[in-house]
């Protein structure tokens, strides 16, 4: 009875987390607004929704052939094992961080409470973050089977329960995953970028299955009775498959593994938990200073190089922050080597009137928009802001340093980028010139704008930096505030375009972002000592 009352009590704490991190001013204490929160919940709903609306379509294309050449077993097996991918490659570093980086761990540990009845609760939040991921596959996975071959009641019955267990199964690979990860004896440094490197193989390879998706449909039908005799090997999916075309014992069986990994799971991340969360915990103490460590800086070097040690050892910031860094060099090399195909995918664009320049000038704003660096640095000082606030540092530095890392991990990848879509495009030195002060000018801007909402809207009540970067309306208003700009750039364009022609268009958006660049400067050079003094 006394350990279901503490179960309580950390459940409802970790809600409050939640919520909080939508339905609280993190800067003033203060309850937002309900128009801020129903904003933010539409966006993320919103997200979900397309996400879902995709998959659907692409559910469609292969139910009907698959499912009318009686390989309906492969089709679910299909997308379980989809789901599956999406779950535990969506939140392995979240769990990681809310297991084992969690701030308030040493805190929970002090006090009588059980290791278990602590795992379980952040396993807890954890299933509903699978159960998120797994609805947004297996609900267009089963709808597109209910309209090419209808519903039955045991298809319903096990559909439903498929739903409850499915995210089970998959939050005891990503637990599993994320307790390997913990125990990896690395220096946080190079624990940050094993992640980031595992990170960015994964995104390109989602990008190369993506840009192949309809050969690979094609050929999945095409070679759908051999897949299927592989695919029954893997029992665990074959159940799950089997339970959707009505068979109750595998519905059963695939519950019985689900509840039986998970609490095995539990039980082994129970065992080492006070350890494992500890060293976590402990690596910034127990860090040896390295040779050089203490050495003189002028004051400008000395807070960038705050940020970059920073950014180096947090992955959630680099992995989630940085990531347009990373696509925009994949995108340049893949121009540069493919050189022919990269013309012949703009060549088509020409013939209908649409100008290449504008395609890649957005092509590379909308890869930009992903370089989000300013924008929760402010938030990831957490609790430690007084601590910076009580140097004798003026404000403006401290942002000024921010705002270098921004532009050291942004700009290099955009110049290499720039030289690559000159290579393609092969413009004349007016176009490539106007190209050239845009995009510059636009990274600026992005920048800056990112850098305000981070002084406007900081989080500091996080247990862990993954809620700061993530959930910070901050990060969130600064990716569809850019999203916005690149919108209104192109009603622009599209309105002077046949007036002015390619060159004095874009040279007018370039010089919009100039000027709204030097605006938030000198708004932030005023500003930012008012502003940040005052958390």
């Amino acid at each position: 009875m006394k350990q279901m009352k503490i179960f309580s009590v950390l459940m409802k704490k970790q809600l409050t987390e939640y919520a909080a991190a939508l339905t609280v001013n993190m800067r003033g204490g203060k309850t937002a607004k309900s128009a801020s929160l129903s904003g933010a919940l539409l966006v993320i709903v919103l997200i979900f929704i397309g996400a879902g609306c995709s998959l659907f379509a692409m559910m469609l294309k292969l139910c009907e052939p698959l499912c009318t050449a009686g390989f309906e077993r492969l089709y679910f097996i299909f997308g379980g094992i989809l789901a599956f991918s999406f779950g535990v490659f969506g939140s392995v570093f979240a769990a990681k961080a809310q297991l084992y980086d969690a701030r308030d761990n040493e805190l929970l540990l002090s006090l009588p409470i059980k290791p278990w009845l602590l795992i379980l609760t952040r396993m807890s939040g954890l299933y509903l973050m699978q159960l998120l991921f797994c609805l947004v596959v297996l609900l267009p996975n089963a709808l597109a089977y209910i309209i090419f071959i209808g519903a039955t009641p045991a298809f319903l019955v096990n559909l439903i329960l498929m739903l409850i267990f499915f995210p089970a199964l998959t939050l005891s690979f990503v637990c599993l995953l994320a307790r390997m990860a913990a125990l990896i004896p690395a220096r946080g440094a190079n624990k940050s970028l094993l992640a980031a490197a595992g990170a960015t193989i994964f995104i390109i390879l989602y990008l190369y299955v993506y840009l192949q998706l309809p050969a690979l449909l094609q050929s999945f039908v095409d070679n759908a009775e051999s897949l299927f005799s592989a695919g029954r090997l893997l029992f665990v999916f074959d159940w799950f498959a089997g339970a959707l075309t009505g068979n109750y014992v595998d519905a059963l069986l695939f519950i019985l593994l689900s509840v039986l990994l998970l609490a095995v799971v539990t039980r082994l991340l129970a065992a080492g938990f006070l350890r494992t969360a500890l060293k976590c915990n402990d690596t910034a103490r127990t860090a040896k200073p390295t040779r050089g460590s203490y050495s003189r800086r002028r004051l400008g070097s000395a807070l960038f190089m705050r940020e970059l040690t920073h950014l180096i050892n947090c992955a959630p910031y680099m992995i989630n922050c940085a990531l347009g860094s990373v696509m925009l060099l994949a995108a340049s090399v893949f121009a540069l080597v493919k050189l022919d195909d990269a013309r012949a995918i703009l060549e088509p664009l020409e013939t209908l009137g649409i100008s290449p320049l504008l395609i890649t000038a957005g092509i590379i704003m909308f890869i930009l928009s992903m370089n989000i660096l300013t924008a929760p640095s402010i938030s990831l000082e957490g609790k430690g802001i007084g601590q910076l606030k009580a140097l004798p540092l003026r404000a403006f530095d401290i942002v000024a340093a921010k705002l270098k890392l921004h532009y050291v991990i942004t700009l290099p990848p955009l110049v290499i980028g720039l030289a690559a879509a000159t290579a393609v495009l092969r413009p004349n030195i007016a176009e490539a010139s106007v190209m050239i002060f845009a995009m510059i000018s636009y990274a600026v801007l992005c920048g800056l704008f990112g850098m305000i909402l981070s002084l406007k809207l900081p989080n500091f009540n996080w247990v862990n930096e993954t809620v700061a970067v993530k959930q910070g309306l901050s990060t969130m208003l600064a990716i569809f505030g850019q999203w916005g700009l690149i919108l209104l750039s192109w009603l622009l364009y599209s309105l002077l375009y046949n007036i002015a022609g390619d060159v004095v268009t874009i040279l007018i958006l370039a010089l919009i972002y100039s000027s709204a660049s030097a605006i938030l400067i000198y708004y932030m050079y005023k500003k930012s000592e008012t502003i940040f003094y005052h958390y």
